[in-house]
């Protein structure tokens, strides 16, 4: 799931308010991507797209997929795979996973763990993810190549429908997606606000998304407010 395209189409789904507690006020670079569209597609970006693109990959293999990597949760993760690397520090929950997983068993992953860090390296066929072994730290620069893949062309839909649901024409060689995010408030009760670090886990964030585009060289900016 693509928590950017849900926000621009006004879905409001419990797991974008996981996507952006670790944001407190003030104006932060967000997902980043960039696309080569030739033979294959070939893809770079930051860690809100390792999910995406390997929910992509889950969705178009056929058979079973090389995957090892680890997931990162807010929650206990089950999941059909062998469960010794499981580890628990503190609220955050992990997995280690290696070996080869049916396609339904990973689409599942990436289906029911949206809010999760799911990086894991994949390939099946021609298609092949790569990404950095843990989450980036809070506060840390964007990795605009935290993670990269090579999709098969079959897959052009799929990347249409959710990295760029907002443009229409197949046949570009280039694309290019940045957002800048501002948090202008977080909303919650008076009570809420007595316990501070419960208050940053569940105050919801008010705030707006600008979203940059840039296909072939022609750029359009969209902007969208938001409480999540």
């Amino acid at each position: 799931m693509n928590h950017i395209k849900d926000i621009f189409l006004g879905k409001s789904v419990d797991y974008i308010h996981n996507q952006y507690t670790r944001y407190g006020k003030g104006t932060f670079d967000g997902p980043a991507l960039a696309i080569k569209n030739g033979k294959s597609i070939k893809a770079d970006g930051s860690v809100h797209y390792a999910n995406i693109l390997g929910g992509i990959i889950a969705e178009s293999a056929q058979g079973d997929v090389n995957a090892s990597g680890s997931i990162f949760a807010k929650r206990e993760i089950k999941i059909p795979v062998d469960t010794s690397g499981k580890k628990t520090k503190g609220d955050l929950h992990s997995l280690d996973v290696t070996g080869t997983l049916a396609a339904d068993a990973l689409k599942m992953i990436y289906t029911d763990y949206p809010d999760a860090n799911i990086l894991l390296e994949l390939s099946t066929g021609a298609f092949k993810l790569k990404c950095k072994k843990k989450p980036p730290k809070p506060g840390g620069g964007l990795d605009e190549k935290f993670c990269s893949a090579i999709l098969e062309k079959e897959a052009l839909g799929k990347v249409m429908d959710e990295v760029l649901f907002d443009a229409k024409d197949k046949n570009f060689k280039e694309a290019e997606i940045k957002h800048r995010i501002t948090i202008e408030e977080l909303v919650g009760s008076p009570e809420l606000k007595k316990d501070p670090a419960r208050f940053r886990r569940e105050a919801k964030r008010k705030g707006r998304i600008k979203r940059t585009v840039t296909i072939d060289g022609k750029t359009t900016e969209t902007i969208k407010e938001f409480i999540i």
